[in-house]
């Protein structure tokens, strides 16, 4: 699974001439994507991936917490959540 997110990063970065930010974030949420995916659903080819495994990874984001401050935890925001949906979006259109 790994290999195609090298590609669209790739894809990102000499066809659409993406920001390395945005290549980065991207890179995280598709990473985190695939990981949990094997973990979880013991997904391991984009090709199983459907609405209903997109739709329980958005549901796990949010509720994840993440550090904020001195050692506080806070739900992810609801941009993050949006943003985590366009790279998805953009990943399975590229696949």
């Amino acid at each position: 699974m790994d290999a195609f997110i090298d590609d669209f990063l790739q894809y990102l970065r000499q066809e659409r001439g993406q920001a390395k930010q945005t290549q980065l974030t991207y890179s995280g949420i598709l990473n985190r994507f695939s990981q949990w995916a094997n973990e979880e659903k013991g997904i391991d080819d984009w090709i199983l991936v459907d609405l209903t495994v997109l739709t329980a990874f958005l549901k796990h984001e949010q509720v994840r917490k993440v550090p904020f401050g001195q050692g506080k935890l806070k739900k992810l925001s609801v941009e993050t959540v949006y943003l985590e949906i366009a790279a998805l979006r953009a990943f399975f259109q590229f696949l």
